[in-house]
């Protein structure tokens, strides 16, 4: 395979999975309501105008996808960018851009907990808080979910297809493998959870796999944070020794 095809390829992986990121964050946008990783006050519940929302689960998916859409872009900037830039540029935007990632992520999951704990408490408050849980959320519109995670599902194993194609080493890396394997877990687990509750509950359990997802997310993020630390402190030491021999006197 000559080295365009495989750059052609990784990068139309990195497109693939791109697509996926951007489809779960702007579910908002393809279905007319609002998805909670964008909306403003989004510790308040949502609900599901005319049957038209695809819940919290999908959104939530994108911090799984996402820490892996960005180790794709490290691995396709990787063959057209100088190592040396690429690894600083690497090391700095994946521990600033983490940090950042991991707070909203921590934030969103004590919303989403907040959430849960309110529709268990209105569920089992018979009979009025039952009939407010089902006049808000009983409407889970479960043909649209299962149409949007079917195509996601599509798309990722489209970009893992691509990835292997492009380079068969690809399966030797583990970290990137473990990832792909823990989005494709976390889009099965949701559409389980979607599957086996009562059409009136599945907006509980859409939100109990919004939290699996998020928990996941977080722990590939922790985990690319913290692999990232001795490269950034290899960088840290390399760029002084740099400038400490640019301002050494001859």
């Amino acid at each position: 395979m000559t080295d365009k095809l495989r750059i052609a390829l990784t990068f139309a992986a990195f497109g693939a999975w791109l697509l996926v990121v951007l489809i779960e964050v702007g579910s908002e946008h393809l279905v007319g309501a609002p998805s909670p990783l964008t909306m403003p006050g989004a510790s308040e519940p949502m609900s599901y105008p005319d049957g038209e929302a695809v819940g919290w689960g999908i959104p939530f998916l994108a911090f799984v996808d996402g820490v892996l859409c960005q180790a794709l872009l490290w691995r396709a900037l990787s063959y057209v960018m100088r190592p040396s830039l690429q690894v600083k540029l690497q090391v700095i935007v994946t521990i600033l851009g983490g940090i950042l990632f991991l707070l909203g992520a921590i934030v969103l999951l004590f919303v989403a907990l907040q959430l849960l704990l309110l529709m268990l408490s209105l569920v089992v408050a018979v009979p009025f808080g039952t009939a407010i849980y089902l006049a808000r959320w009983g409407g889970f519109p479960t043909d649209t979910a299962a149409a949007t995670l079917a195509t996601l599902m599509l798309l990722r194993l489209v970009a893992a297809a691509l990835l292997v194609i492009a380079d068969r080493s690809t399966l030797g890396h583990k970290m990137l493998v473990f990832s792909v394997l823990l989005a494709l877990l976390a889009a099965f687990v949701l559409s389980f959870l979607h599957a086996i509750a009562p059409q009136p509950f599945v907006a509980i359990t859409d939100v109990l796999g919004a939290i699996v997802a998020c928990v996941i997310g977080l722990v590939l993020g922790l985990i690319v944070v913290i692999g990232s630390l001795p490269a950034l402190v290899k960088v840290v030491l390399r760029t002084a020794g740099e400038v400490g021999s640019a301002i050494e006197p001859s």
